[in-house]
């Protein structure tokens, strides 16, 4: 059983006049620029949070609140005590390398025991002299006279006190520097003739032989003759 009510048939707008309907297009404008502008707001676009009411602050201490800026002044002064650390021997616990550590610790510990170890030194007691005899010489560079030279033998050693002999050496010594000059070294031709006759025990004419046999050698050799044997 199907019942049908009687609708009310709606009634027809009254017709508008032109000035009217200029009217009625303004304002619908205007309400959907409204509408529009209310949408796109920053209001209406931002998402609803709920708010929630601020937790009660909590008393803080003198020690906490001068923290931070202790921590500050630390990250601050940071370079400056790290630079002051790197001069003193607390550097040993940073991150230097044991071996490093080491080198340069065992390096003052020899140079500490290089002060407290003796010195070495020389010392001299006796002077031993040995005096060898004087013979005859080759010696090419003597020009006139006859070369003198130490023969193998020898008389008994002398020995005498480092001292002493220093003392003895004194009036010999002419140079700056207490040794004998060079020039002082070389013997004349009287010298040497005087050493052999009277310490060599030569005799004065077996040196004149000696010498005039030297002469004729030497002019030979020169001349690319063979030198008598006499």
């Amino acid at each position: 059983m199907c019942c049908i009510a009687n609708l009310p048939t709606p009634t027809p707008a009254p017709a508008m006049s032109t000035r009217q309907r200029r009217r009625h297009r303004k304002s619908a404008s205007m309400d959907s620029y409204f509408c529009l502008s209310a949408l796109t707001s920053k209001d209406f676009l931002a998402p609803t949070v709920p708010r929630v009411a601020p937790a009660p602050l909590k008393s803080i201490s003198t020690k906490e609140a001068a923290a931070p800026e202790e921590r500050e002044d630390t990250i601050r002064h940071q370079p400056e005590s790290f630079h002051r650390r790197a001069h003193t021997e607390d550097f040993r616990d940073s991150t230097v390398p044991d071996f490093l550590q080491n080198i340069s610790f065992s390096r003052t510990t020899t140079c500490s025991n290089r002060r407290h170890r003796k010195r070495k030194t020389v010392r001299f007691s006796t002077v031993h002299i040995r005096e060898h005899e004087i013979v005859i010489g080759d010696s090419p560079s003597c020009d006139t006279g006859i070369p003198i030279s130490l023969g193998w033998g020898y008389a008994s050693s002398l020995n005498t006190k480092v001292d002493s002999y220093e003392r003895s050496r004194e009036g010999v010594r002419k140079t700056c520097s207490g040794n004998i000059a060079a020039d002082e070294l070389q013997l004349s031709r009287r010298k040497r003739m005087t050493l052999l006759a009277e310490v060599g025990g030569y005799a004065w004419k077996d040196l004149v032989r000696e010498e005039r046999r030297l002469r004729m050698r030497e002019r030979a050799e020169f001349f690319g003759r063979k030198a008598p044997t006499n």
